[in-house]
């Protein structure tokens, strides 16, 4: 008597249980549908780092990208990360339109959004660019994934009614730094193109002398030292000489599975007091 009891309360419970997971999951699914939760598909941007910068007495805004996937500056069929840069004030919202050239945004690289004659432009040097002030009143800046019409960072700049900015200087690598990537070369160009990964885990190696070029052979090169790229497949060398003058080479070490390296094996470069060559950047190394 009491083992049919009991069977009676578990079905009971068991039928409780049951209904209970109908409703919520009739509710997940019904929020899907009308739009109350969104499933967002994989996003692969890092929040750049925002500064307004001064550059011949007029103010742009400045993206540096600290790491992710490249993405282009534009949407259509077959691309995975397209990225459209807004800029908004009380008048509405602006596209950033890119310059000739300026095709694409990933890590290590700086764009610059500059108004002239009533629109925003992108590119990735001010050189030789003339531009108009920027227009009074607080600035929104939007990147948004054009494919996927999602919105992945959103910052306010703050601006006066006179259209003035706190001003900070344009991103400047450190002296005694080398700086590069290690990514997947998928198409064999070495260069890094959108949706081609860092490669995180690998060796790269770099050595040093100051004699090179003075008669001495060899250069007294230094033993090989190494580092290893991180999650994003950057890496850093930092606190190297450079005053005297110092000449280094950079390698990385092939794993295996791959056989090709470009677009160079080893560059060769100098380190020098001046500041405009006390650090090299870019060095980077296609993998396939």
């Amino acid at each position: 008597m009491q083992n049919r009891k009991d069977a009676g309360v578990n079905e009971v419970i068991a039928s409780i249980l049951m209904v209970a997971l109908v409703i919520v999951l009739a509710i997940i699914i019904g929020s899907i549908v009308f739009g109350v939760i969104v499933i967002q598909p994989k996003s692969a941007y890092i929040p750049p780092r925002v500064e307004v910068v001064n550059y011949s007495g007029q103010q742009a805004i400045s993206l540096y990208s600290r790491g992710g996937d490249p993405a282009v500056l534009d949407k259509g069929d077959g691309v995975q990360y397209a990225l459209g840069i807004y800029v908004e004030n009380t008048s509405g919202s602006s596209r950033a339109t890119p310059d000739p050239g300026v095709k694409s945004f990933g890590p290590g690289q700086t764009l610059y959004i500059y108004y002239r004659n009533g629109e925003y432009r992108a590119t990735d040097n001010l050189t030789g660019k003339t531009f108009d002030k920027l227009p009074p009143g607080p600035l929104t800046l939007r990147l948004v994934d054009e494919n996927a019409r999602l919105l992945v960072y959103k910052e306010g700049i703050g601006m006066g009614g006179e259209g003035t900015v706190t001003v900070s200087p344009t991103p400047t690598p450190s002296c005694g730094t080398i700086t590069g990537i290690v990514f997947n070369d998928l198409n064999g160009n070495g260069q890094r193109d959108p949706g081609e990964p860092g490669l995180s885990g690998w060796t790269v190696q770099y050595r040093y002398s100051k004699n090179l070029g003075q008669g001495s052979g060899s250069g007294d090169w230094s033993a090989w030292i190494s580092g290893t790229t991180g999650s994003d497949g950057a890496y850093t060398f930092s606190s190297l000489l450079y005053q005297p003058t110092h000449f280094y080479e950079v390698r990385v070490l092939l794993q295996q599975g791959y056989t090709t390296i470009k677009p160079q094996l080893v560059y060769s470069f100098k380190l020098t007091p001046n500041e405009n060559e006390c650090y090299a950047t870019g060095k980077d190394f296609g993998i396939s």
